[in-house]
Formats: structure tokens, C-alpha cells, sequence
């Protein structure tokens, strides 16, 4: 099941971000928000393996880094969950440094989660700017997968 959403995750974020490159959106909002949701889930896989993030939640990535950067988060979620079983509890502090306690599979049901919503903020704004955003249910991409 956590695959199977990390492998959404991937398809929305993608479609995403070919969506505002093809429309050519230089929009502030709407980019930053679209290099959160990437970043963010560099940050988690970074936290569960005990490494350094290489990104900042807020850093702004252009549409080919974030094309290649979406890769490779996904790609570093799976090898996570072939690495560790899923009620692995995983120490981490937050960015404000308050020290947690959470399992593998609740980071990576956090970070499709975290993903989703943040779409849908993007969604809104494109819909702001007289853009249709893509079709990104999950529904939509099991249709497509058949």
C-alpha cells in the first residue's frame, strides 16, 4: 500500500511540475510551493536514515531540478522500504529542533499525505492564475495505470 502511494506520489508530482513548466507559470507562489513538497520529502528520507538533508524546506528549484530531484526522492523512499521494516522507530528533531518519535511507515505515509495537500494549494493557485490544474486524484492515476 505505502508503495503503491509513494508511486502516486510520484506520478502527481510530476504532472505537477510539467504543468506549470508547460504553461510557463514564473508565479512565486506556486513554484515555491511545488519545490516544498519535493524538498520536504528529501528532508524525511534524510531523517529516517539519520543524514543531512542536502535541500531547505523552502528552497526554490527550477523545473528540471525538480523533475530530477522528485526521482530521487521516490527512488530514496523505496530503497528505504526495502532497508528497514516499517515499524522501524525513527529519532529525528524537526526544523524548530524539538526531538521526535516515528515509525518508517509514518514518515512515509506523512510525506504522500504532506504531498497531497500541498498540491492542492498549488491546484487553487493555478486556478487563480486562469490555468487548469492537471488531474491528480489518486483514482485518476489508478485508471491510468490499467
Amino acid at each position: 500500500m505505502i508503495r503503491s502511494l509513494l508511486e502516486y506520489n510520484r506520478f502527481a508530482n510530476n504532472a505537477f511540475t510539467y504543468s506549470l513548466k508547460s504553461n510557463e507559470v514564473q508565479d512565486e507562489q506556486a513554484l515555491v510551493l511545488m519545490s516544498h513538497i519535493i524538498n520536504a520529502q528529501h528532508i524525511w528520507n534524510a531523517r529516517i536514515l539519520g543524514e543531512k538533508p542536502n535541500v531547505s524546506v523552502w528552497q526554490k528549484h527550477s523545473f528540471h531540478e525538480l523533475k530530477v530531484l522528485n526521482e530521487e526522492g521516490f527512488t530514496k523512499s523505496i530503497e528505504i522500504m526495502g532497508k528497514l521494516n516499517p515499524t522501524t522507530a525513527i529519532n529525528y528533531k524537526n526544523t524548530k529542533g524539538h526531538d521526535f518519535v516515528k515509525t518508517v511507515q509514518d514518515v512515509l505515509l506523512h510525506i504522500t499525505n504532506h504531498s497531497t495537500y500541498h498540491r492542492g494549494q498549488v491546484a487553487m493557485r493555478l486556478k487563480e492564475l486562469g490555468l487548469q490544474p492537471p488531474a491528480s486524484d489518486y483514482i485518476f492515476y489508478s485508471k491510468e495505470k490499467e
